[in-house]
Protein backbone atom coordinates (compact mmCIF):
# COMPACT_ATOMS: atom_id res chain seq x y z
CA UNK A 1 0.00 0.00 0.00
CA UNK A 2 1.25 3.53 -0.96
CA UNK A 3 0.07 6.88 0.12
CA UNK A 4 -0.96 8.47 3.49
CA UNK A 5 -2.49 6.37 5.81
CA UNK A 6 -2.60 8.84 8.64
CA UNK A 7 -4.33 12.40 8.15
CA UNK A 8 -4.24 14.80 10.59
CA UNK A 9 -6.34 18.37 10.06
CA UNK A 10 -6.66 21.36 11.97
CA UNK A 11 -6.52 18.93 15.38
CA UNK A 12 -6.93 20.63 18.66
CA UNK A 13 -7.21 19.20 22.33
CA UNK A 14 -8.05 21.35 24.59
CA UNK A 15 -8.36 21.16 28.53
CA UNK A 16 -9.57 23.13 31.29
CA UNK A 17 -9.37 26.98 30.44
CA UNK A 18 -7.31 27.85 27.27
CA UNK A 19 -5.02 25.35 27.95
CA UNK A 20 -4.21 23.33 24.46
CA UNK A 21 -2.13 20.25 24.29
CA UNK A 22 -2.22 20.44 20.52
CA UNK A 23 -3.33 23.67 18.84
CA UNK A 24 -4.30 23.04 14.76
CA UNK A 25 -1.83 20.43 14.04
CA UNK A 26 -1.57 19.45 10.30
CA UNK A 27 -0.11 16.16 9.76
CA UNK A 28 0.01 13.30 7.06
CA UNK A 29 1.57 10.09 8.10
CA UNK A 30 2.27 7.76 5.09
CA UNK A 31 3.32 3.57 5.29
CA UNK A 32 6.32 3.28 7.38
CA UNK A 33 8.17 4.31 10.79
CA UNK A 34 7.02 7.57 11.82
CA UNK A 35 8.76 9.19 15.13
CA UNK A 36 7.53 11.92 17.58
CA UNK A 37 9.94 13.33 19.44
CA UNK A 38 9.20 16.82 21.65
CA UNK A 39 10.34 17.66 24.77
CA UNK A 40 7.81 17.05 27.91
CA UNK A 41 4.37 18.79 27.38
CA UNK A 42 4.53 19.02 23.83
CA UNK A 43 1.49 16.92 22.76
CA UNK A 44 2.88 13.73 21.78
CA UNK A 45 1.13 11.49 23.99
CA UNK A 46 -2.14 12.84 23.72
CA UNK A 47 -1.68 12.79 19.57
CA UNK A 48 -1.33 9.46 19.95
CA UNK A 49 -3.61 8.80 22.62
CA UNK A 50 -6.20 11.03 20.45
CA UNK A 51 -4.83 8.72 17.25
CA UNK A 52 -5.74 5.25 19.04
CA UNK A 53 -9.20 6.35 19.76
CA UNK A 54 -8.71 6.41 23.33
CA UNK A 55 -8.79 10.64 23.73
CA UNK A 56 -11.74 12.48 21.75
CA UNK A 57 -10.36 15.79 20.22
CA UNK A 58 -11.75 19.13 20.91
CA UNK A 59 -11.50 20.07 17.11
CA UNK A 60 -10.18 18.72 14.03
CA UNK A 61 -10.43 15.44 11.73
CA UNK A 62 -8.17 12.67 11.78
CA UNK A 63 -8.42 9.80 9.01
CA UNK A 64 -6.57 6.49 9.87
CA UNK A 65 -7.02 3.79 6.74
CA UNK A 66 -9.68 6.53 5.23
CA UNK A 67 -11.65 5.87 8.28
CA UNK A 68 -12.84 8.86 10.18
CA UNK A 69 -11.52 8.71 13.46
CA UNK A 70 -14.98 10.11 15.08
CA UNK A 71 -17.24 8.27 13.20
CA UNK A 72 -15.10 4.70 12.87
CA UNK A 73 -13.17 4.80 16.65
CA UNK A 74 -14.39 1.44 17.26
CA UNK A 75 -12.85 -0.07 13.74
CA UNK A 76 -9.71 1.68 14.21
CA UNK A 77 -9.65 0.66 18.08
CA UNK A 78 -9.33 -2.82 16.87
CA UNK A 79 -6.73 -2.52 14.18
CA UNK A 80 -3.98 -0.36 16.28
CA UNK A 81 -2.07 -1.21 19.29
CA UNK A 82 -0.80 0.93 21.89
CA UNK A 83 1.66 0.32 25.12
CA UNK A 84 2.19 3.83 26.62
CA UNK A 85 6.13 3.65 27.77
CA UNK A 86 4.86 3.61 31.63
CA UNK A 87 2.28 0.88 31.40
CA UNK A 88 1.77 -0.67 34.68
CA UNK A 89 -1.26 -3.39 34.83
CA UNK A 90 -1.27 -2.06 38.50
CA UNK A 91 -2.04 1.60 38.57
CA UNK A 92 -1.05 2.18 42.25
CA UNK A 93 1.93 -0.33 42.95
CA UNK A 94 1.69 0.34 46.83
CA UNK A 95 -1.62 -0.62 46.69
CA UNK A 96 -2.42 -4.46 48.97
CA UNK A 97 -4.94 -5.46 45.89
CA UNK A 98 -1.78 -5.53 43.69
CA UNK A 99 0.17 -8.08 46.02
CA UNK A 100 -2.93 -10.31 47.21
CA UNK A 101 -2.03 -13.78 47.20
CA UNK A 102 -3.77 -16.63 44.93
CA UNK A 103 -6.54 -18.47 46.29
CA UNK A 104 -5.35 -21.30 48.16
CA UNK A 105 -6.97 -23.87 46.04
CA UNK A 106 -4.64 -22.44 42.84
CA UNK A 107 -1.78 -22.84 44.62
CA UNK A 108 -1.69 -26.32 44.77
CA UNK A 109 -2.94 -26.99 41.11
CA UNK A 110 -0.72 -28.56 38.68
CA UNK A 111 0.20 -25.88 35.67
CA UNK A 112 -1.94 -27.70 33.21
CA UNK A 113 -5.05 -27.72 35.68
CA UNK A 114 -4.80 -23.40 35.74
CA UNK A 115 -4.34 -23.59 31.42
CA UNK A 116 -7.29 -25.19 30.59
CA UNK A 117 -8.72 -22.84 28.31
CA UNK A 118 -5.64 -23.20 26.27
CA UNK A 119 -5.92 -26.71 25.06
CA UNK A 120 -7.92 -27.84 22.07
Amino acid sequence: MTGTRIQIHQLSKRYRGDHYALRDVDLDIGNGMFGLLGPNGAGKTTLIRILVALLRPTSGKVTVDGMDLQRDRHRIRRMVGYLPQDYSPCPDPCSSACWRSPPRDSRTRSIGQHTRGLRR
